[in-house]
Order: C-alpha cells, then sequence, then structure tokens
C-alpha cells in the first residue's frame, strides 16, 4: 500500500511536471502569433517549418482563422489532454492544449504539441487547429503511464556477486532489489557487473558505502548512503541512464 501511495505521488508530480512545461510551451506559442514574433515562434518549431517562418509567415491565408482567434487569448490555457500516436515506426506523444472555445459551436481552437521522449515539446505542424469537444474530451487528461515509467529493460547485459558467494547472470531490476533484501553483517556487500565495469555497495549499521569502476578507474561515494539511496543508484545504473551520477559526490580512489 505504501508502495503504491508513493508511485501515485512520483507520478502525480510527474504530471505537474509535464503540465508546466508544455503549459508554457503553449504560451510561447500563443504569444508569438499574438505578437506575430516569427523569432519567438521559432524558438519552438522544426523542420522545414522552422525554415519558413518569418514575418511574412503570419500574411499566410491558411493561418487567417488560427492568428484571428489567438488576438482575443486572454493569456490562459483551459486544458491540456493527451495522446499516443505511431508514426513511421515510432511512439509520439502528443499535447493537445485547449485555449479557447469556438461561440456557437462544439468546437475548441487548441495549440498541438508533440513529443519523442516525453520531455522536449514542439509545435506539431503550425502549432495551432480545432477540433470537436468531444475529440478532445475523448483524450486522456494524464501524460501516458509509458512517457512517466522509466524503461527496466537495460541497454547492458548485468551480474550479480554477493559476499556470501551468491551469483547470478542475466539479471533483472527485480532481482537486483531482492539482492539488498539479504544483505546484513555477514552477507555485507553486493557487486553488480557489467563486462569490466561494476557498482558495489557495502553495507554496515551507518548505512552504505558505494563505489564504481569505469574504463578502469575506481570512484567512491563521499557519504554514507541509505539503503533507499544505494538501490535507487543502482536502478539508474541498471537502467544505463545518463545521469546516475548525479545527486551524489564521488571521488577518485
Amino acid at each position: 500500500m505504501k508502495k503504491l501511495f508513493l508511485l501515485s505521488i512520483i507520478l502525480f508530480a510527474f504530471n505537474i511536471s509535464i503540465f508546466s512545461q508544455i503549459e508554457n510551451v503553449a504560451k510561447e506559442i500563443l504569444t508569438a502569433y499574438k505578437n506575430k514574433d516569427a523569432e519567438l515562434l521559432k524558438k519552438n518549431a522544426s523542420g522545414m517549418l522552422l525554415m519558413a517562418i518569418s514575418p511574412a509567415y503570419f500574411t499566410d491565408p491558411s493561418l487567417k482563422e488560427d492568428i484571428q482567434s489567438v488576438e482575443n487569448w486572454n493569456g490562459e490555457i483551459k486544458e491540456i489532454r493527451y495522446q499516443v500516436n505511431d508514426m513511421m515506426g515510432k511512439k509520439i506523444y502528443m499535447a493537445t492544449a485547449h485555449y479557447a472555445d469556438i461561440p456557437g459551436k462544439a468546437d475548441i481552437y487548441a495549440v498541438l504539441l508533440s513529443s519523442t521522449d516525453g520531455k522536449k515539446w514542439i509545435m506539431f505542424a503550425s502549432g495551432l487547429g480545432k477540433l470537436s469537444k468531444t475529440e478532445f474530451d475523448e483524450m486522456s487528461k494524464e501524460i501516458p503511464v509509458s512517457v512517466a515509467k522509466t524503461e527496466n529493460k537495460p541497454s547492458k547485459i548485468y551480474s550479480i556477486e554477493m559476499a556470501n558467494g551468491d551469483a547470478f547472470d542475466k539479471v533483472s531490476m527485480e532481482k537486483m532489489v531482492e539482492c539488498f533484501s539479504k544483505l546484513n553483517d555477514d552477507n555485507f556487500f553486493i557487486t553488480m557487473t557489467c563486462n569490466d565495469d561494476f557498482i558495489q555497495a557495502s553495507y554496515s549499521d551507518k548505512g552504505f558505502a558505494a563505489e564504481y569502476s569505469e574504463k578502469g578507474v575506481r570512484f567512491v561515494a563521499t557519504e554514507v548512503l541509505s539503503k533507499e539511496q544505494t538501490i535507487a543508484l543502482f536502478k539508474k545504473y541498471f537502467q544505463n541512464t545518463e545521469d546516475w551520477k548525479t545527486g551524489i559526490n564521488w571521488k577518485k580512489d
């Protein structure tokens, strides 16, 4: 129950962070259209459209309705909904930011954004569009879990050795976490190896001493870590994330 509660808190915080990112991008796009600011619009564009944006871009007849809808924009984003689409074999995350209603119709104006990783959001096509309120309501209110969830399948193969002689090959993240529950005064260290590199943690009453070896060079954490910090460190190492070392001070051994 506690784990589910913590997961709910993490996902809630993640969605708040994503919402803020998307809201800021959407507001910049709307401000750029409202003020006919080509440079600001370029900031959130990509591909061929990026090359096409100039002061003359805002005179394009196909954008007339969109630009008129932005002229009376009140500066707020009403709501953001999400989708996941497959495009040319790739998963694309879509965000639709509702910024205005269309008077007399069951349609809305929206900023359309896309992302390949759920982190960096850019304009989808011109960045503006309209759709039916029904279509919008059918979209998800939350960012799809597949974006919030950290991939558990490592790009590398890891093995584990423990002080009591236990050894495991091709371990899963679940197995790695399970090994931490077996640590005690006698079985006092765990080493996770990939090729010639490794990460290791030694258990004591004061906490965990962590170290790693990368390309033959050893580094030691300058502070004692809690069990939770150590498991989180091992998880990031297992997932091969670029920032797995951050948050901890290391010194060369």
